[in-house]
């Protein structure tokens, strides 16, 4: 019911912090791709049809298997940043809010959307 408080889907559930989290709804279209590569043409024959299910049915059981497993992240660059992002929801948990320690962390890029957001939160803190 809309106005009356009670919600259906908490936002713990929908809002989570985590560097891990994949930030992109390109999944369905990826599935689409990689579903939509395995036939030759719009109408395949059926037994092509099947035995493309089974291989994808199997790909997804072994994905399954191992969801529970640490993902294990062989990029640098890209443990380092979420090892940074780790860092940054802490600090946010813990009301710390560091423009310092994202000015260190994105030299590169003095006018990041993300510096630019703290900023005005510290200025709305202030």
């Amino acid at each position: 019911m809309v106005g009356s408080g009670h919600v259906a889907i908490p936002p713990k559930v929908w809002a989570e912090a985590s560097s891990e989290l994949i930030k992109s709804t390109n999944a369905c279209e990826s599935f689409h791709d990689h579903f939509k590569s395995n036939f030759n043409h719009s109408h395949p024959n059926i037994f092509i049809f099947i035995d493309s299910l089974k291989n994808i049915q199997s790909e997804i059981y072994i994905k399954l298997q191992n969801i529970h497993k640490p993902n294990s992240c062989h990029n640098n660059k890209l443990r380092m940043r979420q090892q940074l992002l780790n860092q940054l929801i802490q600090n946010y948990k813990e009301k710390n809010y560091y423009i310092s320690l994202l000015k260190n962390s994105f030299p590169l890029l003095p006018n990041h959307k993300i510096i630019n957001r703290m900023k005005s939160i510290k200025k709305l803190l202030i």
